[in-house]
């Protein structure tokens, strides 16, 4: 399957849904009769102790991470999945098929990006005991996030677009007290019922037979697009999927939007792709990579034998980070450097700035 094509016209390659719509969001399904990906998603595997994501011991930098595969299939990371434990919380900034072999004596080295900033020592976490091996995170960046960050790349921005979920969602300090975004975004969903409403009512469009992926919009607005490589693994990662589209109505709600949903969404796509970007890159695991972008959308596809096995697509819609001060809300320290190596150093560095103030 060419990427080009595919991704300049998706109303060819999956059914666009009745969409579901509640609070200005509308999610649609996409539909795929005829797909069969012979790959293990993570949840599943981690269920069955047949992979996970771990520290990297023999390295400092909280960039990388180590994947292990002990199964007989490839094993599906998607692209900003979050795991919890370790130094500190990360995000994989990369979709990622762990290859059959990389087992706990041949680790994957793989790329993440901190999303939690205080907490430095692998061996506690406010009294909860941690240790080299993480576990998935039932939370995931809001598009809006994740588009500037992919857009820069550095660890600094997406500190500052954590900043920016934390300002926006007026939990206060004791919400997350390590400036875990994690913590964040499972404590927005404990406390807002409109949230739980929202989800509990959209989630009726992400549950359908042969469903794959969905399409979100925010009043006129798109959001996003999201698509998995079967229906058995979209169904393993859509409650997180529509959980990080959902938190970007902290970022929207001020926007005007229309209220009327968009006519003919498969042309829409067409003209949104007209004029797209496309590199191919060597993937960290197994597959063929492509980055995508142009002035407004950033996105990323992984593809196996051919055919896609996630694909993620957002739309800058507002700038979450326009008139801002950087590196700061209230209780947060100061954050100055782009590429943490040894945790502890930077901790000392920030410490020391702090004093100075």
């Amino acid at each position: 399957m060419n990427f080009q094509t595919l991704i300049q016209d998706l109303g060819s390659y999956f059914d666009i849904g009745t969409p579901v719509t509640h609070d200005k969001f509308s999610i649609y399904p996409l539909l795929k009769s005829d797909v069969s990906t012979l790959v293990l998603g993570l949840l599943e595997a981690e269920e069955q102790e047949l992979a996970w994501i771990q520290e990297s011991e023999g390295s400092e930098s909280v960039e990388i991470l180590e994947a292990i595969n002990k199964s007989d299939l490839p094993v599906l990371i998607p692209y900003l999945h979050q795991v919890e434990g370790g130094k500190q919380d990360r995000t994989i900034f990369e979709p990622i098929l762990i290859p059959i072999g990389h087992d706990q004596f041949n680790p994957l080295k793989i790329p993440a990006k901190c999303i939690e900033q205080s907490r430095w020592r692998y061996s506690s976490s406010r009294g909860k005991s941690t240790s080299l091996k993480f576990k998935s995170a039932k939370t995931r960046m809001a598009s809006q996030m994740a588009n500037v960050s992919a857009k820069a790349g550095d660890q600094t921005t997406v500190w500052e677009t954590v900043y920016a979920a934390a300002g926006a969602l007026q939990l206060g300090e004791e919400a997350a007290p390590t400036h875990s975004y994690r913590e964040l975004q499972e404590k927005s969903y404990e406390k807002d019922e409109d949230l739980k409403q929202l989800q509990e009512t959209l989630s009726a469009a992400t549950k359908l037979e042969n469903q794959i992926g969905i399409i979100c919009v925010y009043g006129d607005k798109l959001l996003g697009v999201e698509i998995y490589g079967s229906p058995k693994l979209w169904n393993q990662f859509s409650e997180v999927v529509l959980k990080g589209f959902l938190t970007d109505r902290v970022f929207m709600q001020k926007m005007k939007t229309d209220q009327k949903l968009p006519e003919n969404l498969e042309e829409i796509l067409k003209n949104e792709f007209k004029e797209i970007n496309v590199k191919k890159e060597k993937a960290t695991g197994t597959g063929d990579l492509f980055r995508f972008n142009n002035k407004k959308w950033q996105g990323i596809s992984l593809h196996y034998k051919g055919n896609p096995v996630h694909l993620y697509a957002t739309k800058e819609q507002v700038d979450i980070l326009k008139g801002r001060t950087p590196n700061r809300v209230p209780g947060m320290p100061r954050i100055q450097v782009q590429n943490i190596q040894d945790p502890r150093i930077q901790q000392q560095i920030t410490l020391e700035q702090m004093s100075d103030e």
